[in-house]
């Protein structure tokens, strides 16, 4: 069972202002925008709104049929674009999808990753939200906590939780709204071949 239920007023609100943030920030997202500029700002809104001090977001790419880092904030992300990662070569992020919770792991014991990755991430707490809705998984949020902060409580976690699933509904819409635009362009391409081709016959 995931992190979910019914909050207080208190945290109602927060999870409305959470949204807020998210929205405002996606708003920024226009044409001309970087790829990663959707990824990197719900990132970015990780980090507003926790102890977070940066975080990279790893998602399921169907078309290349891979986990794909897709956006970050306070890294850069080119270090992970062509890091080769699976759900059983991060145990920590398997672990996190399958029980519906945020985890926190410290240093690159859970990660099947490259001596290069390792050091950068030696003794890191980090913190790996899942990205999960209707039963999908999407991908992870893995950040870094602020160092020296007090221990994560659980209305920090419970944010977290929070900000994974409107994270993995808002990735999935991008997603479908996206196949619904090439799905229109493939059909007035169709029909376009169609008259021309009817033009030709007669």
């Amino acid at each position: 069972m995931g992190e979910g239920g019914r909050g207080s007023p208190s945290s109602s609100a927060v999870r409305v202002d959470a949204l807020e943030v998210m929205s405002d920030l996606l708003m920024g997202v226009g044409e001309g925008s970087p790829p990663d500029a959707f990824f990197s700002s719900l990132c970015e809104a990780i980090c507003r709104l926790t102890s977070m001090r940066r975080a990279v977001l790893f998602r399921y790419d169907s078309a290349r049929r891979r986990v794909r880092a897709v956006g970050a904030s306070g890294i850069e992300l080119e270090p992970f674009a062509d890091l080769f990662v699976t759900i059983d070569s991060v145990r920590v992020a398997r672990q996190a999808l399958v029980e519906d919770r945020v985890l926190e792991v410290r240093g690159a014991d859970d990660f099947d990753v490259p001596a290069s990755m390792r050091e950068l991430l030696e003794d890191v707490l980090i913190v790996c939200t899942p990205m999960a809705a209707a039963g999908r998984y999407v991908g992870v949020v893995l950040s870094e906590r602020e160092a020296g902060v007090a221990a994560m409580g659980d209305s920090e976690r419970h944010l977290l939780w929070t900000l994974g699933k409107a994270i993995a509904m808002a990735s999935v819409a991008r997603e479908a709204t996206a196949h619904d635009e090439q799905s229109r362009q493939l059909q007035q391409r169709i029909d376009l071949a169609r008259e021309i081709h009817e033009g030709a016959v007669q």
